[in-house]
C-alpha cells in the first residue's frame, strides 16, 4: 500500500472509533449524540480504545467497555482526575 493509502484507512477507523465513542456515552449517559464529545486525555495519548474521557452538558465522564464495545459505563468525572 502506498503511504496515502495507508493513511486515509488510519483516518477512516479512527473516525469510525470516535463515532463509536461518542454512541456509547451517549447511551451510557443519557445524552444525546450529538451533544457528547470525546475530550483529550491520558487515555488517548495512551492510543486506548476501551477507556476514554467525555464531556456532555457541562458535565465529564469517565467512560469504559469491554473490548468488543457493545456498551459502555460512565461515571462522571471528578475535578482532579483523568479526564480533567
Amino acid at each position: 500500500m502506498t503511504k496515502p493509502i495507508v493513511l486515509a484507512v488510519l483516518v477512516a477507523l479512527a473516525l469510525v472509533g470516535c463515532a463509536s465513542k461518542e454512541r456509547l456515552t451517549a447511551r451510557a449517559t443519557g445524552c444525546r449524540v450529538i451533544d457528547v464529545s470525546i475530550v483529550d486525555s491520558d487515555f488517548q495519548r495512551a492510543g486506548s480504545t476501551t477507556a476514554w474521557c467525555a464531556k456532555c452538558g457541562g458535565k465529564r465522564y469517565q467512560c469504559a467497555t469491554s473490548p468488543d464495545r457493545d456498551r459502555a459505563q460512565c461515571v462522571e468525572a471528578r475535578p482532579g482526575t483523568t479526564c480533567y
